[in-house]
């Protein structure tokens, strides 16, 4: 699992964009959107995004992580399907073993 040098922003949501349970590692037809409005949840997972590309310098960044506390995370199947599309990352794709690990930035 790679470090991600940034602390993320855990909102106050039922569910969080960015999770710590379920860490199993799904292939990308799995990371869906399930065509909800923009909402605020959207904005901090678009945020995390920029933190996390602002802490790697890199538009390719990890689906699984830890942070810079240490905390296992991965991002929410649902807010990267969104992302994906809007735009904000480009298509998915499975590593060779049938799993996604990254994602790119769209931009």
């Amino acid at each position: 699992m790679c470090t991600v040098n940034f602390i993320p922003d855990l909102e106050d949501f039922p569910s969080s964009t960015l999770r710590f349970d379920d860490l199993r590692r799904p292939p990308a037809a799995e990371y869906r959107d399930f065509r909800r409005k923009f909402t605020e949840r959207q904005e901090n997972f678009y945020r995390n995004l920029l933190a996390m590309y602002r802490a790697i310098d890199s538009k390719r960044i990890p689906v699984y992580f830890t942070t810079a506390t240490g905390a296992a995370m991965r991002m929410d199947r649902g807010c990267v399907g969104m992302a994906v599309n809007d735009g904000f990352l480009l298509d998915l794709a499975n590593e060779l073993d049938g799993t996604l690990r990254y994602v790119r930035l769209g931009w």
